[in-house]
């Protein structure tokens, strides 16, 4: 069964993600897994300033995560490298 983790990071990368089989996904949100926490953090920081949302405290910066997750979707994308490697990059648009 897919943990929470793992639901969305198959929902961020849906499209990536569907023409593989179990074990490659399994590579693919492996290889991407610290990368993708680091532009999250990323774009919540940005999403903070842009909004001074620390004025009305923390309850402001949790709603803010579905406009953080449309940035990870229209800012990255899950790329497969060049074989001999074959592996995966998150890359910023």
């Amino acid at each position: 069964a897919r943990g929470l983790d793992g639901m969305m990071w198959h929902w961020v990368f849906a499209a990536a993600l569907a023409a593989l089989s179990p074990q490659e996904e399994r590579q693919a949100i492996g290889a991407v897994r610290r990368p993708m926490c680091e532009a999250i953090v990323d774009e919540m920081h940005i999403e903070i300033a842009k909004h001074t949302l620390r004025k009305d405290g923390e309850d402001d910066v949790w709603e803010t995560v579905p406009a953080i997750c449309l940035a990870i979707v229209q800012n990255y994308t899950l790329v497969r490298t060049a074989p001999p490697s074959r592996g995966w990059l998150l890359d910023k648009r």
